[in-house]
């Protein structure tokens, strides 16, 4: 039997407090590149706020989403013919059905995970908010989660999957990867003001998604906030999705204090009222389970409609310190300390005619007098100043919660970059401040590829290419010979400098991050030079297909646009069989089929099969249609596969 819910957004009240980790649940070793790119839009605070039972549901319904995500599932019509679901099989966990108008009944455990779920993952732009439940005997047995009709379709599924991906890396690429946290939020609070068009639309359409948001720029409140949530969180910053009776909205952390951000209330009234505020009026009181676990953001940035919220900092006597609240209001003139030296943090520091109180937190970083702190020491707020073995700081040591610990992710930079074991003090300062979530992965290698220590080491190209192999992508480079001439030529050609940029914004140093429970803190930026297996694969298309060697001008353009994932395998192939170079040729069929079988089968054609196709193409089926049926091909597959191609 089935039990349909329809979740409209704004009717929804489900708040739960968040801090962020990029992996959830599952081992990160365990990932592929491409889950790891799409798990890091994602908050996994929520999660940890639930009981086991409710975990056990969430994982259910977090597999069933990725694989959609990844193509490893497609959904299915409902048996009324009017929408698709994904399927989520949760016999088993024996989730009754019955005593439903009891908000602590099981229909409401059920649900409201859903809604969790659904402001965890921003990533999953393919669902609606509308579930369905199907029941045997008092339990249900399948939770049916909607998706957008228009997703059924497999190539305009990759189509449009590849449009949200481009536009969340267009997002990113404005940001700078030494940005510190407020002016990260800032420049993607900005942009999204900038680039969204508010709508009054309400109901189940792509608009309660990021999907709608990125490729027609037009959302209401959902959109806005899940949006908002996506980018903050890939960029490494501790950021949540909140929920009232009508409205979608945000909090993110900075320096350990939780700020209000209302990005759709920002941009529909040209201001800046609702931006890192704290109104207490903001909040509603949240339904059902999780009622405690809104956090309050202790200070108000608000001065009735104008808003007078300065980010910046103070830097005296060693000490530095954040500007939580630059207002004089209830709460008073408030800073955070950064970083200090124990016995000169003061209860009150003077700037600019202005007094501020002190405060401190869990991210404030305080060390003892004798260990000085310089000016320019490490900060939550900076990355370290290219010395990986600064001054310590005595805040225990964390731990990843799932695959390596940050520890072994910073011994794994002083073994590979430094070429030595840690020292003890070092080791703590760089530990303290991963756990902390004040570096990312892409901070803390820069540092350490930046440090005298290791220019000490006076590495030509060749070494140095080596050290960026196992900092990155975690493999020898001698056993990737190609890829290492290809990248040596980028080395003379483009400079260090950028060739850095291209291995931090790889999919392989996104997922190394992820096995130890580390924000990569790349970009995803539009890559400036093409990848060896876009631009051997692209250089394929050109000897298979046009008989003839690549110019360099073609070549950079194919490359990159593969690389980019702007061209699928199928796209690009297209392109070049229906070009007008190639129907200049005007080849017959034997030649058109000869290297159709080159490019997508990888060999020369069989006499059985020319003769196949040659009597299909004689009785009407057209190049088009053969086109189609090589690409659909198994041959063709394992070609993209080798070449780490979409085949689309």
């Amino acid at each position: 039997m089935r039990m349909r819910r329809f979740l409209a957004v704004f009717l929804t009240v489900i708040i739960f407090v968040t801090g962020i980790l990029i992996i959830p649940k599952q081992k990160a070793l365990a990932y592929s590149d491409e889950e790891a790119y799409w798990r890091s839009f994602s908050t996994d605070y929520y999660y940890n706020q639930l009981t086991g039972r409710e975990k056990e549901l969430y994982d259910r319904l977090d597999k069933a989403c990725m694989d959609f995500l990844l193509d490893k599932t497609e959904a299915h019509k409902d048996e009324f013919g009017s929408m698709y679901e994904i399927v989520v099989d949760i016999t088993g966990l024996k989730i009754s059905y019955r005593n439903t108008s009891n908000p602590d009944s099981d229909v409401y455990l059920a649900s409201s995970v859903f809604d969790v779920f659904f402001e965890s993952n921003p990533q999953y732009f393919f669902l609606t908010t509308y579930i369905d439940f199907m029941y045997a005997d008092d339990y249900y047995r399948e939770m049916r989660l909607m998706i957008f009709q228009k997703f059924s379709d497999r190539d305009t599924w990759k189509q449009e999957k590849a449009k949200v991906r481009n536009a969340l890396d267009e997002y990113l690429s404005y940001v700078p990867s030494d940005a510190k946290p407020e002016e990260a939020e800032k420049i993607i609070h900005d942009k999204i003001c900038e680039n969204l068009q508010y709508t009054y639309s309400i109901g189940i359409g792509g608009d309660q998604s990021i999907y709608e948001a990125l490729t027609k720029k037009s959302t209401i409140c959902s959109g806005y906030a899940l949006l908002f949530e996506a980018l903050m969180n890939r960029l490494g910053h501790n950021c949540i999705c909140c929920s009232g009776p009508d409205h979608r909205w945000n909090l993110i952390e900075l320096h350990g204090i939780w700020y209000l951000v209302d990005v759709t209330n920002d941009d529909h009234n040209n201001s800046l009222k609702w931006y890192n505020c704290s109104s207490e009026n903001y909040f509603t009181k949240p339904n059902l389970y999780h009622e405690n676990l809104v956090p309050k953001a202790p200070y108000d940035a608000l001065d009735q409609d104008r808003y007078v919220y300065i980010s910046g900092y103070i830097e005296k006597d060693g000490n530095l310190y954040f500007i939580a609240n630059d207002i004089n209001d209830a709460n008073g003139l408030q800073v955070i300390l950064v970083s200090g030296i124990a016995d000169t943090i003061p209860s009150v520091v003077t700037h600019n005619g202005k007094t501020y109180k002190v405060e401190t937190n869990d991210a404030s970083v305080i060390t003892d007098k004798k260990e000085d702190i310089s000016t320019d020491t490490p900060t939550t707020t900076e990355a370290p100043v290219n010395d990986p073995s600064a001054t310590p700081t005595q805040v225990p040591v964390t731990s990843s919660s799932e695959g390596g610990s940050f520890e072994d992710f910073v011994e794994r930079l002083y073994t590979v970059a430094l070429n030595r074991a840690s020292e003890a003090s070092g080791k703590e300062f760089w530990c303290t401040h991963v756990g902390n979530g004040d570096l990312n992965g892409a901070q803390c290698a820069n540092e350490f590829l930046l440090s005298k220590e290791f220019k000490d080491r006076n590495l030509n190209n060749e070494e140095f290419l080596k050290v960026l192999y196992k900092t990155f992508f975690d493999r020898d480079a001698d056993n990737d010979p190609d890829g290492f001439n290809f990248w040596m030529n980028c080395l003379k050609t483009q400079g260090r400098d950028s060739v850095v940029d291209c291995f931090i914004n790889s999919e392989e140093w996104c997922n190394v991050c992820a096995s130890y429970g580390v924000k990569s803190g790349a970009t995803r930026a539009k890559a400036t030079i093409a990848s060896k297996n876009a631009t051997d694969f692209a250089t394929r298309l050109y000897t298979c297909c046009l008989g003839r060697d690549a110019e360099t001008e073609g070549l950079n353009f194919w490359s990159l646009g593969l690389t980019n994932l702007e061209l699928t395998g199928k796209q690009a192939a297209h392109e070049f069989f229906f070009s007008q170079e190639f129907n200049d040729h005007d080849f017959d069929n034997k030649e058109l089929l000869t290297r159709m079988y080159r490019t997508f089968m990888g060999r020369e054609p069989d006499t059985d099969g020319m003769n196949f196709w040659l009597d299909n193409m004689k009785n009407g089926m057209t190049k088009e249609d053969v086109f189609n049926e090589f690409v659909k091909s198994k041959e063709f597959t394992e070609i993209c596969q080798s070449y780490a191609i979409d085949r689309g």
